[in-house]
């Protein structure tokens, strides 16, 4: 249909079947009859094939004599575009916008040239030579020492130039939960609290009102659909974390979101009847260190056990602390140093040093022996509580 359009507009108006296919692109990503996804990722594959043959096919018109052109002359050229062109037109344009200082300074930074540029400037020289420019011939050779330079230039330094202005995005630490009964609400709301981003999926919608009520995020319908939107929902959020009630459901959702997150970020809690060892029926990392179950939370969580931050004074691993401290489940550790965080998993080893925390679920007399020993650190859930 595509090849379709792109022929029938240019045979009633040239050069109109790219404009013919954007639009046709644009209705189909804003239609919401026909699923679209698996087209788009298609596409994706397809677009750098066709790049890389396309590059192929334009750089195949430079000869060993057009390197002549690489001189001090063209090197200046490049030079002026990177340092005073692009940086004049960044700053022009962005006049009335709220963008500050360093962020202009790094789109400055940031403009190399690609396909568009290459096959354009063949186009032009062709119709250019057509009618008489001698000199039409430099253009391609001369976009493309732009384009290899621009890429050089920017490709290398664009991560160390993001973290010298302080616009580097942070790595996705978040966490999208599935399910939003009342002790995943808590401990979503001790994650957020920490500065990480924080989603509630859930079908129902009881669960999903309290979650808003309590200031978090939330989609309420089935993720597994194909039409939960990732893009609005996923921006700082890098795990998934399974916690229905149904073991089914949780390792049908963490086989999806293999591929969105990665298989080492997918966890579920093990069913009731799952042995921790015994990894094979699991869609993702078994939570918890894989003893606890849905109902075994649930039933803790009823006893009044409740999430708590503990701060780690001494150097230790988890498995020495699992041992030393069999009353408490451990969620989540959150490494100050390097702002880093990690799920507690039934496969991961880690050591723990002073100034960590440890987010875990523990009974209400361990909570008030740890807080009179200073060693908890008030949470949200106990303020809003």
């Amino acid at each position: 249909m595509v090849l379709g359009v792109f022929a029938a507009s240019d045979s009633f108006q040239h050069e109109s079947g790219l404009w013919a296919v954007t639009v046709m692109g644009i209705m189909l990503a804003n239609q919401k009859f026909v699923r679209v996804k698996h087209i788009i990722e298609f596409k994706e594959n397809l677009r750098v094939l066709l790049i890389s043959a396309l590059f192929v096919l334009l750089a195949a018109r430079l000869s060993i004599d057009d390197l002549a052109h690489v001189n001090m002359g063209s090197v200046l050229f490049l030079i002026g575009l990177i340092v005073i062109v692009r940086p004049a037109a960044i700053f022009l344009s962005m006049i009335g916008t709220n963008l500050n200082v360093k962020e202009k300074l790094f789109l400055s930074w940031m403009a190399p040239r690609g396909i568009v540029a290459a096959s354009i400037s063949a186009i032009f020289s062709f119709r250019l030579e057509d009618i008489g420019m001698e000199s039409a011939s430099l253009l391609v050779p001369y976009t493309f020492i732009v384009i290899i330079g621009t890429v050089t230039i920017y490709g290398l330094t664009a991560n160390f130039v993001a973290n010298r202005l302080g616009v580097a995005k942070p790595d996705a630490l978040g966490v999208l939960f599935l399910g939003g009964h009342n002790w995943v609400r808590d401990m979503a709301r001790t994650v957020k609290q920490l500065g990480f981003n924080v989603v509630i999926a859930d079908t129902n919608a009881q669960n999903i009102r309290l979650a808003r009520r309590q200031g978090l995020k939330t989609y309420h319908g089935n993720i597994s659909s194909g039409t939960f939107p990732e893009e609005s929902y996923l921006d700082g959020v890098g795990n998934f974390m399974a916690m229905t009630p149904n073991h089914e459901i949780n390792t049908l959702a963490s086989i999806s979101f293999a591929e969105t997150f990665d298989s080492s970020h997918v966890f579920q809690l093990p069913s009731h009847q799952t042995e921790p060892e015994s990894g094979e029926e699991q869609g993702g990392r078994s939570l918890f260190n894989g003893k606890y179950s849905y109902q075994d939370i649930s039933e803790r969580y009823g006893k009044g056990w409740k999430v708590v931050i503990q701060n780690i004074e001494k150097e230790t691993t988890l498995s020495d602390y699992n041992e030393i401290n069999p009353d408490r489940i451990p969620l989540f550790i959150h490494r100050r140093s390097a702002n880093n965080f990690f799920i507690v998993a039934s496969d991961l080893v880690t050591a723990l040093d002073p100034g960590d925390r440890v987010i875990c679920m523990v009974d209400r007399d361990t909570a008030t022996r740890m807080k009179k020993e200073g060693d908890l650190e008030e949470t949200e859930n106990e303020q809003q509580d």
